[in-house]
């Protein structure tokens, strides 16, 4: 037999002795009840061992492929690529300043610094030691230049082969004298030997002019004996990494990977940061940054551990404070703050069992477990007040809460629960892991309130509050609500729809530097990286297997449109070296022994009087020549003219001292020339020995595969270029990786992944709310403060200009449950109601509570310093407040609306008032009182 308290339980709302989730909870919590020390102290030595577990054993993922899926086609790609060259990992050090020569010298300190730590960088890069491939430049040129060096040295051959001493300005310009007259005498054009020695006699004496006016103003009349393009590869290549301005250099060095920190690069990280501390005070005219992955994922990881401990006890304590001042006291809403600690304890062992790390999305799971978790104790404790308000026993208000809010609680967290689990469909990783950890803490939370809360309200008992009896009859919510159903819903419509007519403003936020945290130096150090040095952390990689494949897969990345540079090292081994050899054989060896400037500056200076004689005599040539040479003649004799001119401008002693340098300093120009062409004539072939090892170690594996870096010509940080550079590279290499291209395949994977999610979660959560309510009329109304809260959420986001980006995505799934649960506790009241359905202030005031405590939960994220920890707060706060609202005006005042059509049938039922099937004002106010 039932006792009248329970009698009085089970009667209210129709539940009787068929509905067989509230038996079962009625029988769950008597024996829980029957033992709540061993529960209490079972539970508490789980939680213990759940954090000693979690303290050793969870990790912490900041590396975003770690959130892509292994079996993905890109992934793929890039586990190649990791392979081959071990990951883009470096820490780039930024050096700024307005001296270069300090620069350099910071750079040189710097890398000495770094290379005295092996255990922490490897791969240190500050300048190309391009000595090797310098020696070696005429394989650089076209074989029409090398053709052209040899047409003009092999015209040397003579002196060069120990005829240099007899090489003086008389013997020169006897040369083309004798020329001239020759073919004067002949009438007879100028052979190609003949022409090339006037030529070069008109440009002498022109030079000699010019030096004899001015000592100080020599300009070489020799004819280049290098290709203007020889070096374009090589020599071009900066020895240190400068911008274009010189204001701005870059080291950069890879990290050693530390498994033992929570970080993949952590201590190399702070090593780096200690050692930019060190620099600036012996610098002080120079400013140091640090950025790179490595950087940005490890101030990520600070900042996001920092911001949801903070998030978390803010949230704690916000939601413990608002709890106490709503029930008034402190006791039981401790019961409840107890249990959801407990809970969570429990969810990270769990975590820590089964997925064994966090990542940068699941990061924030506990402080949304606080939203969340709360509102099964807020919906518990409110009921159970009422009981004990009614002068039920502990137990029996226990029991009462099962059997009365106890299946709608029951059916909230599960949908809730289903609608993360159902992120797990998706092909992202960092999604379904996430989807398991959020839907795994609801259930932990939800065993917590069906086991902790009820054995802590027995063990703590506490006095009973009468105050609470008036909270359970059921009084409207909010009167002046219930009195204007129609005209309520109809403006809560046209609320939603003038909302929704702004979801066309609603952006998608790619960039990932926008989620960092304001001011944060990683973030500014990178956009000045991509600002002034046109470089990113961010670049497409490209891998060949020949260097001639590399070279094509150059050339065709640097004409795309969207692209800036490609850096690839294979354009330096130079293409049909055999072809080229012989001609850079025989200029080696023209070139092979040169004297040196002090045999040049010992050699005898020139005899005045027979030099001015050899002047005056080409200065006499007649004009009488043949009309093909007219005027290459013709200038040579005007050159010695204006020659002659010169030297009567000085006095003899001056003309002698200034003939004698002009001299000098000719021949020292041409065998400095020459000497330059003999520091690039090494006649062996370029090899890969020759590639800079910082460069060699970059771009090509031990297994001989080639890479490329191609730089976009636009920040790829941003949605537009990104997607432009990403679909262009494709165009050229199906197989290209690099963090652009898993960034945006995974986000694109992500929002597939999220769509097709949430088809999923209303199907199942629509079939769950059926299994709860039996009724696909009660399931749709159910889900009403969903659809439409979510309609407005998106509306008010985009009338806000606040968009969604790869973090708050996360809030949809958790909306999803949360809109559904709040839909489902009214609709069970409304299934639980007779007559004129009105929304009863007990139901109101907790929905209300749970609400704000949601909020407030959610809310505590946005004090996070990472922006896209912050967006998530603010995607939540909103999304809740809208599906809340929804539930708490629209939904009631629909459902007032039915419930007029219930008691119309039920009247039409019984015209005669059948009094055996009625109850009596009496029995009405008493069930109404329970």
């Amino acid at each position: 037999m039932l006792t009248e308290a329970e009698s009085l339980i089970w009667d209210r709302g129709h539940l009787g002795r068929a509905d067989l989730t509230a038996r079962f909870l009625e029988s769950w919590i008597r024996l829980v009840q029957a033992a709540p020390r061993r529960v209490a102290l079972v539970a508490g030595v789980i939680a213990v061992l759940s954090l000693v577990v979690a303290a050793h054993g969870l990790g912490f993922k900041t590396d975003r492929t770690d959130l892509v899926d292994p079996t993905a086609a890109y992934y793929a790609d890039w586990a190649k690529y990791e392979k081959e060259f071990g990951g883009e990992s470096d820490i780039i050090f930024i050096i700024e300043g307005t001296k270069r020569s300090e620069i350099v010298r910071a750079i040189k300190t710097l890398a000495r610094d770094l290379e005295s730590f092996p255990q922490a960088f490897q791969n240190v890069c500050y300048r190309i030691d391009l000595s090797r491939l310098h020696a070696k430049g005429l394989y650089q040129l076209p074989i029409e230049d090398l053709e052209a060096i040899d047409s003009r040295v092999k015209p040397l051959t003579p002196l060069l082969a120990g005829g240099w001493r007899f090489l003086t300005l008389d013997s020169a310009l006897g040369a083309a004298l004798a020329a001239s007259s020759t073919a004067i005498d002949k009438q007879q054009s100028l052979d190609e030997s003949g022409r090339q020695k006037a030529a070069a006699a008109t440009r002498l004496l022109q030079s000699m002019t010019s030096y004899l006016y001015n000592g100080r103003a020599f300009r070489s009349p020799w004819v280049p004996l290098r290709s203007p393009t020889l070096g374009a590869s090589v020599a071009g290549m900066p020895e240190y990494f400068f911008s274009e301005d010189g204001k701005t250099a870059i080291v950069r060095a890879e990290p050693i990977k530390d498994t033992s920190s929570l970080s993949d690069f952590g201590k190399s990280v702070d090593l780096a940061k200690r050692m930019i501390d060190r620099m600036e005070p012996v610098f002080p005219d120079l400013h140091f940054g640090l950025t790179g992955l490595p950087v940005l994922e490890a101030d990520e990881m600070i900042s996001a551990k920092r911001d949801s401990t903070r998030a978390m006890l803010i949230s704690l304590l916000g939601v413990g404070c608002l709890f106490m001042v709503a029930f008034r006291a402190w006791r039981h809403p401790m019961c409840a703050i107890l249990t959801l600690i407990i809970s969570a304890c429990w969810t990270l062992g769990w975590v820590t069992l089964t997925v064994g790390h966090l990542n940068i999305l699941s990061a924030s799971f506990i402080v949304t477990l606080v939203g969340l978790g709360i509102d099964f104790g807020i919906l518990w404790l409110s009921r159970f007040e009422s009981m004990r308000g009614l002068g039920l026993s502990v137990a029996e208000s226990n029991r009462g809460a099962a059997t009365t809010v106890g299946p709608g609680v029951l059916i909230g967290g599960l949908t809730t629960a289903l609608a993360f689990f159902t992120t797990m469909a998706t092909g992202f990783l960092g999604l379904r892991e996430m989807g398991w950890i959020a839907g795994s803490g609801v259930l932990w939370c939800l065993v917590g309130a069906f086991t902790v809360l009820p054995a802590l309200l027995v063990l703590t008992k506490g006095r009973v509050r009468r105050c609470e009896r008036e909270l359970v009859a059921d009084q409207p919510a909010a009167l002046f609500l219930a009195r204007r159903p129609a005209l309520v819903g109809l403006l809560s419509l046209l609320v939603v729809i003038g909302l929704a007519t702004q979801i066309t403003k609603l952006r998608f936020d790619y960039n990932l530097l926008n989620l960092q945290s304001d001011g944060l130096a990683s973030v500014e150090w990178e956009e000045k990286l991509v600002e002034r040095m046109g470089a990113s952390a961010w670049y497409a990689l490209s891998m060949a297997e020949t260097p001639e494949e590399a070279r094509r897969l150059g050339e065709e990345f640097a004409a795309l449109p969207s692209v800036g540079r490609v850096v690839e090292v294979a354009s330096l081994i130079p293409t049909d070296q055999e072809k080229k050899r012989p001609y850079v054989a025989a200029i080696s060896k023209a070139v092979a022994d040169l004297p040196t400037t002090e045999q040049v500056k010992k050699l005898p200076p020139p005899e005045l009087a027979k030099l001015t004689e050899r002047i005056e005599a080409i200065a006499q040539l007649p004009k009488n020549v043949p009309v093909s040479e007219l005027v290459a003649i013709t200038r040579l004799r005007h050159a010695a003219e204006e020659t002659l001119e010169a030297m009567r401008r000085l006095p003899l002693l001056d003309q002698d001292r200034r003939v004698a340098s002009f001299q000098t300093r000719w021949l020292e120009d041409l065998f400095g020339q020459l000497r330059k062409l003999h520091d690039v004539a090494n006649p062996e072939p370029v090899g890969v020995a020759d590639l800079p090892s910082a460069l060699r170690s970059r771009y090509l594996s031990p297994d001989g595969t080639w890479l490329l870096q191609i730089f976009a010509d636009a920040s790829v940080w941003d949605g537009e270029p990104l997607n432009a550079f990403v679909r262009e590279v494709y165009s050229v290499d199906p197989h290209v990786t690099g963090k652009p291209i898993s960034t945006l395949l995974s986000l694109r994977e992500m929002t597939a992944g999220y769509q097709r999610s949430a088809w999923l979660a209303i199907g199942v959560i629509l079939l769950a709310v059926w299994c709860g309510v039996r009724s696909w009329r009660d399931s749709l109304l159910a889900m009403t403060p969903l659809v439409l809260g979510c309609l407005a959420m998106f509306g008010l986001m985009g009338i806000a200009s606040i968009s969604l980006n790869p973090a708050n995505m996360i809030a949809l799934p958790l909306i999803l449950g949360i809109g559904v649960d709040f839909g489902v506790h009214v609709v069970h009241d409304f299934h639980a109601s007779n007559g004129t359905y009105v929304l009863g202030r007990g139901l109101g005031r907790a929905l209300v509570l749970t609400s704000l405590t949601t909020i407030l939960g959610f809310a505590s994220l946005m004090t996070a310093s990472h922006r896209g920890m912050s967006s998530i707060g603010v995607v939540l706060s909103l999304g809740v407040a809208c599906c809340s609202l929804a539930a708490l005006v629209l939904l009631p005042a629909l459902l007032q609306l039915l419930s007029r059509t219930r008691v119309e049938t039920a009247v039409l039922s019984f015209p005669h008032g059948d009094s055996s099937s009625t109850s009596s004002p009496s029995e009405t106010e008493a069930v109404e009182a329970a």
